[in-house]
């Protein structure tokens, strides 16, 4: 399996971040989505992606990985892991 950059690691960390710090907005932006694109593409994407931000275990581990400072060496960790499959 090819190594991927770190600076593609750093970027989806930051993206992680992003998404948990404004999920609320996030929510309420899909829900939104939902109720102006009555049963279009859209709305069932809107849907999806609403779902998954109230997940319990999907806001589990976006927090782990948005506050944890050490959330690289656990990205590294695994990224070497699969490499080995």
């Amino acid at each position: 399996m090819p190594k991927v950059a770190p600076t593609r690691w750093n970027y989806n960390i930051r993206t992680v971040s992003a998404v948990f710090e404004n999920r609320e907005s996030l929510i309420d932006c899909f829900r939104e989505l939902e109720n102006k694109c009555d049963k279009t593409i859209t709305s069932k994407e809107a849907y999806g992606l609403r779902r998954a931000l109230e997940d319990s275990d999907f806001i589990f581990f976006f927090d782990f990985f948005s506050q944890n400072p050490t959330a690289r060496s656990y990205f590294g960790h695994y990224r070497g892991y699969t490499a080995n499959c």
